[in-house]
């Protein structure tokens, strides 16, 4: 008994176990005795929650503000494809019309008569084309008018219509054979609602023996059309 008494723990030894025991046993009780839902949000420090704390799958959408995220990339992906579909259809839209255009601009029609055609002594007609689509032309009539009379025709006239569209040419074709051709030109432009005609009237007034020759009337059909007096 003595011999045990001998090695009595020296006072420091004695207040470090009781430090131990009593640091070990108050940690034991909040472990267990802690109250459940006691720890709220106050009670968390600034940033304290990380990635590796939060449950894979735990946060959902609602628990999420939209308006703080960026876009993400599949989105800003999805956006710049949709534009570039759109510019797409855009530039599909163009080209159709650009063709349309360009069809329309191609369609020509056109009728002539080399031979002799003897002008009436009253304004006739002499020539007609049939324009057999609608749209804007640009009509043109052409013809050599000859006098084969010694008898001067000093008040010939042609006029070429088209709807309430009309160009008139006056001439005159001498009896004298230095002077007894004369080169007739008309030009007009319509716009035809429907399938139309154009047509080429003219007149030797009755004075001479006036032909037209290598007549021609042609009407070129355009995508545009404007018509102003100047």
């Amino acid at each position: 008994m003595r011999a045990i008494l001998r090695h009595r723990p020296s006072p420091a030894m004695v207040v470090a176990c009781i430090a131990l025991g009593a640091a070990l046993g108050g940690t034991s009780y909040a472990a267990i005795r802690l109250p459940a839902g006691s720890v709220g949000t106050k009670h968390l420090k600034k940033n304290a929650v990380t990635s590796p704390k939060v449950k894979n799958n735990a946060i959902t959408g609602a628990d999420v503000r939209e308006s703080t995220l960026a876009q993400v990339p599949s989105a800003a992906n999805a956006t710049s494809a949709a534009n570039a579909t759109h510019a797409t259809s855009a530039d599909n839209a163009t080209s159709a019309s650009s063709a349309t255009t360009a069809g329309t601009a191609n369609a020509a029609f056109s009728t002539f008569r080399d031979a002799a055609i003897p002008l009436p002594n009253n304004i006739g007609t002499i020539a007609t084309l049939t324009i057999p689509a609608a749209g804007s032309y640009v009509i043109n009539a052409k013809l050599t008018a000859f006098n084969v009379s010694n008898i001067e025709s000093p008040n010939d006239s042609c006029d070429l219509t088209a709807g309430g569209d009309k160009d008139t040419d006056i001439f005159d074709a001498d009896g004298l054979d230095i002077d007894d051709a004369e080169v007739v030109a008309l030009q007009l432009v319509h716009q035809f609602p429907a399938p139309g005609q154009a047509v080429l009237a003219c007149t030797d007034a009755g004075a001479g023996e006036v032909q037209a020759r290598f007549t021609r009337i042609t009407a070129v059909q355009v995508a545009q059309l404007t018509n102003t007096p100047f």
